[in-house]
């Protein structure tokens, strides 16, 4: 479990962002694995990328089955080459 405070402010950025990616995590882990719901019930949306299904699959608007280590930087690549 992470430190309370880190939490906390985790809890804060899942509730105020505009998008959240999860990279390379099955989502099994709780408290942690609540932030994807928090991000959805307040409106953002939500990108999912790992190698097996997660539970939250089913609320994001996308999921990406793919090893995080090849699937980010070819997500990052059009905005790094500008």
């Amino acid at each position: 479990m992470p430190p309370l405070h880190v939490l906390r402010a985790a809890e804060v950025w899942a509730s105020t962002c505009d998008l959240m990616l999860v990279a390379g995590s099955s989502l099994d882990v709780v408290p942690v694995a609540d932030l994807p719901i928090m991000a959805r019930q307040n409106g953002a949306r939500l990108i999912i990328v790992d190698l097996s299904e997660t539970y939250a699959d089913q609320i994001a608007d996308v999921a990406i089955r793919g090893d995080v280590a090849d699937v980010l930087p070819r997500l990052a690549a059009p905005f790094l080459s500008r």
